[in-house]
């Protein structure tokens, strides 16, 4: 009788080819499975549905020559340059369209495929499989990155990582082999990660750093490892050239706080990134978190004394550690990939913190957790380790489990979201202006009521927020309440007059009210700063109609059609005309 084969161990069974990596992959999948049946979400309207720039091919130069908003909103400030974001976007929509199912699937994906390559590095730097697969589990389920995978906006985080693993891989591949085409493909994916997200300008530090890490502790760097570096920091200087060329200038100020008010934001900022990555149990699209004005200030002097118990932890930590240069670059991993996120002046006035600036440093916290367990876990006996370690690692990724499916839902609308945000940041102007936006876009006179409510805190709160004047005075004309539309609306106009769609609505204001004269100098105004677009001179012929100036009314119908032939407002306007010089009654639209 012939004996069985004896069944393998667990550890045998991981150790097999690709068994490991599908049993991350399925965890990392099951985590973010839920985040299919949700919709678009905030920007994704604009990025996704309504961007002019994804839908058409001929379109796909400008991602590199132009800034990521040039042509969705003027009014944005030209920080962002990332043409390999756009050109998923394109390549995306191409393939899938408004469905949002296929969007979330394709970032659950890239998710996916980070976490395989977590596994890849640390297998390397940790130079043990087991706690390689348990640092892959952890970052597969870590509840801080719901932002960058649930929201599909968020996936510049998910690209960026993508190709910034990509490169570091094949660099160490490189260091192994010497194999030409991995040194290229690191190259490569080089390019590709800084055309994708600006915090990847650290890479070449990350290559070093990692490149260090993955030799045995007692050798240093070869000199042909040190030349291979060479051409990675060339290539950042060359893009950061490039980027300075296409956005005219380094970077733009949005922020009015002054370099002082940042320096000293930046403990608050440290801690909380900190806190996100160590304790990930309030997580929110926005923060309150206020500028620091003042070194007296608890708001500096609090994050200083804990940053300063941190560092010191962390001296002693790695002093005691037998694994000194792993760890040195676990927390390197965990803290330079931040840095670039600390020039706090670049974002709008509250949302200088955000989660997803934590999706790449997470790499690092998985490491040092991994790591800390293992130097615990020393003082237990050895015929115990292995059971203490699995259920360790076992509470964790279980935690992270559910707190990651507790937090995506918040994802599933805007509603959900901004609801979620107003509560975690009561206090912040960008949460509860999406918030208002959301019942506004109800409709309905109970939702725009709620609306108004809302708007008026905002503009208490900001008296200066164009955007907040402008919603609120909107909210007030679908109420009917002319009067007070138009004293916000102009507001609007006042602090941001560059904005042609707020002009075409002031003019609507204005002829609710009767006043022809400004309604026709609102609509001028807008058609000076956009003179083509569509419908504004039809518009404008009304306006012109409506105060019997009929020539020139039938100018601007005309002009339309010039520019637009298939306009059929325009086209009314003609009829209408000729039916009050015919002496009939005009047919009115709406």
């Amino acid at each position: 009788m012939t004996q069985s084969a004896p069944k393998p161990s667990n550890a045998e069974l991981l150790r097999r080819r690709g068994v490991t990596e599908l049993l991350l992959g399925t965890v990392a999948f099951i985590a973010y499975a839920g985040t299919l049946v949700f919709g678009f979400v905030y920007d994704d309207r604009l990025q996704i549905v309504a961007n002019p720039i994804i839908g058409n091919w001929k379109l796909v130069p400008q991602y590199f020559t132009h800034h990521v908003w040039h042509l969705i909103d003027p009014r944005f400030v030209a920080n962002y340059y990332r043409p390999i974001f756009l050109l998923w976007l394109k390549l995306s929509y191409a393939a899938f369209g408004p469905s949002p199912v296929w969007w979330h699937l394709a970032s659950v994906v890239l998710h996916i495929l980070v976490t395989l390559q977590v596994f890849w590095l640390t297998k390397r730097l940790l130079k043990n499989r087991i706690a390689a697969m348990v640092a892959s589990l952890l970052f597969a389920v870590h509840p801080v990155h719901v932002e960058s995978v649930a929201w599909v906006s968020g996936v510049t985080d998910l690209l960026m990582c993508v190709t910034m693993l990509g490169s570091v891989l094949a660099f160490l591949r490189w260091q192994q082999t010497r194999a030409v085409a991995s040194y290229a493909a690191a190259l490569v994916f080089a390019t590709l990660a800084f055309l994708s997200k600006e915090p990847a300008i650290v890479l070449p530090v990350l290559i070093a750093i990692s490149a260090w890490a993955a030799i045995p502790s007692d050798t240093k760097l070869s000199s042909a490892d040190r030349r291979a570096l060479i051409p990675f920091f060339v290539l950042a200087v060359a893009y950061l050239a490039l980027r300075q060329h296409i956005l005219h200038g380094f970077s733009h100020n949005m922020a009015t706080a002054s370099v002082r008010e940042m320096v000293l934001t930046w403990p608050a900022v440290i801690v909380f990134y900190l806190r996100q990555l160590f304790l990930p149990c309030e997580l929110s699209l926005f923060h309150d978190l206020p500028w620091v004005d003042s070194p007296l200030s608890a708001r500096f002097i609090v994050p200083v004394a804990y940053l300063l118990a941190i560092v010191i932890a962390i001296g002693l930590t790695i002093r005691a550690s037998r694994e000194r240069r792993t760890l040195i670059a676990a927390f390197a991993w965990m803290s330079i990939p931040l840095a670039p996120v600390m020039y706090l002046r670049v974002y709008m006035e509250g949302e200088i913190v955000h989660d997803r600036y934590t999706y790449v440093a997470s790499i690092g916290l998985v490491m040092v957790m991994v790591l800390l367990a293992q130097m615990l876990l020393q003082g237990v006996p050895e015929n115990k380790r292995s059971l203490h370690a699995r259920a360790v690692a076992a509470a964790f990724v279980a935690v992270f489990m559910l707190l990651t499916f507790y937090n995506q839902s918040d994802w599933a609308s805007d509603l959900l979201l901004f609801t979620h945000t107003s509560k975690v940041a009561p206090n912040n102007v960008a949460s509860m202006l999406n918030l208002g936006t959301v019942y506004a876009e109800k409709g309905d006179p109970d939702s725009l009521a709620i609306a108004r409510r809302i708007f008026i805190k905002v503009v208490s709160m900001s008296p200066d927020n164009s955007g907040a004047n402008f919603n609120l005075g909107h909210a007030e004309y679908q109420l009917h309440d002319y009067a007070n539309a138009e004293k916000h609306v102009y507001r609007a106009l006042e602090i941001d007059p560059r904005y042609c769609p707020w002009w075409m609505h002031f003019a609507g204001i204005e002829l609710r009210l009767g006043k022809y004269l400004e309604a026709e100098g609102a609509a001028r105004e807008a058609i000076r700063i956009t003179p083509q677009e569509a419908g504004y001179h039809a518009a404008l012929g009304a306006i012109l109609l409506s105060a019997n100036k009929t020539s020139e009314a039938e100018k601007e119908f005309n002009l339309e059609l010039k520019y637009h032939p298939d306009d059929q407002s325009a086209r009314q306007g003609l009829a209408n005309l000729a039916a009050i010089r015919a002496g009939t009654p005009a047919t009115t639209t709406h």
